[in-house]
Order: C-alpha cells, then sequence, then structure tokens
C-alpha cells in the first residue's frame, strides 16, 4: 500500500510526535562523543574545535593511532548549534556552579575552626577572627545621624551626683577641701 506524499511527509507520525515530547522531557541522550565534547569544553574550558578534535578521535586499527577528524572547526560550530548540546552545556555550567558555592555555614564553620585551633599561625587565627566579624556583622558602627541624640538605658538607676565645694589652688597646688 502507497502512502501519499502529504500522508509522508506533511504529517508527523507518531514516532516523530514521541521524539518530540521526548527531547522537551530532556529525556534524549547525547551520543557519547557529543557529551565528552561538552564536557571539554565545560569542565576542561577547551576550545570548541580543540574539543571536537579531542571527543571525536577515533583510533586506528591497523596502526592504533588516535586519527583527528577532519574540519574540526567547521564541525564544531555545527554541533554547537544542536539545541541538545546546547542545553547539555548550560546544565553541566550550571552543575559547576553548583559544586563551586559554598554555603554561609560552612564558611563560617571553617573559620571558626580556624580562629579557635592554637597550632595555627596567630596571623592567620586573627584574620579569621577579622573575617568572622566582617561576616556576621560586628564591625558595624551604630547608624545615628550626624548630629542626633544617642539615648543610653542602664540596667541600674545611678546616684545623683553631688557637687563637691570648690578646690582651692595655692601656690600651683590644688588643695581639696
Amino acid at each position: 500500500m502507497s502512502e501519499s506524499f502529504d500522508a509522508i511527509y506533511l504529517q508527523p507520525d507518531l514516532d516523530a510526535k514521541e521524539a518530540r515530547e521526548l527531547r522537551e522531557e530532556q529525556m534524549l541522550l547525547l551520543s557519547p562523543q557529543a557529551e565528552e565534547f561538552c564536557r571539554q569544553i565545560v569542565q576542561l574550558g577547551k576550545l570548541p574545535s580543540v574539543a571536537y578534535e579531542i571527543a571525536f578521535a577515533v583510533q586506528d586499527a591497523d596502526t592504533n593511532e588516535w586519527v583527528k577528524p577532519d574540519h574540526a572547526l567547521y564541525q564544531a560550530g555545527r554541533l554547537l548549534r544542536v539545541a541538545d548540546v546546547v542545553e547539555k552545556i548550560k546544565a553541566l555550567r550550571q552543575e559547576v556552579v553548583k559544586f563551586g558555592t559554598i554555603e554561609r555555614v560552612e564558611l563560617i564553620q571553617t573559620l571558626k575552626s580556624i580562629a579557635l585551633d592554637p597550632e595555627t599561625k596567630t596571623s592567620d587565627r586573627i584574620a579569621a577572627a577579622a573575617q568572622l566579624t566582617r561576616m556576621e556583622g560586628f564591625s558595624k558602627e551604630a547608624e545615628v545621624a550626624a548630629g542626633g541624640t544617642l539615648v543610653i538605658q542602664l540596667p541600674f538607676a545611678p546616684n545623683q551626683l553631688l557637687t563637691a565645694p570648690p578646690m582651692k589652688l595655692v601656690e600651683g597646688i590644688v588643695l581639696d577641701n
């Protein structure tokens, strides 16, 4: 049974629909070479052409030597236009950023351990303590406007100061009464 041109090429079949759905769900896998290409770019910082040469090199069965692919720059450019490759590169970059991010709690614990370790050099302990004070905001000055009034509440009621009789100055010596 022969199908018409319209039925074959203009109306997507179920396989194409399933492939599109899989792509949307990020379930399509890249080839191992394309995965290596992405890894070389993101994790090792290679140029795309060099990454392509490394990822797509093949070993010659007769001479046991690695053969680089032809036109690596052109092929790398084509590969970088593939949506799945771009998504994989973005995912790897996000993974690198997430791995490199240190939590505030971890940093504080590390600085505390340095500051409290008696075997650490004194200068390192002082630097760790200074960094901790900056992080925790202990070094901030009170936010008072210039010329403003600062109210201090004491936990006790101070005694009134008594007036003392004036002191007498006799020949450069101060005498108390």
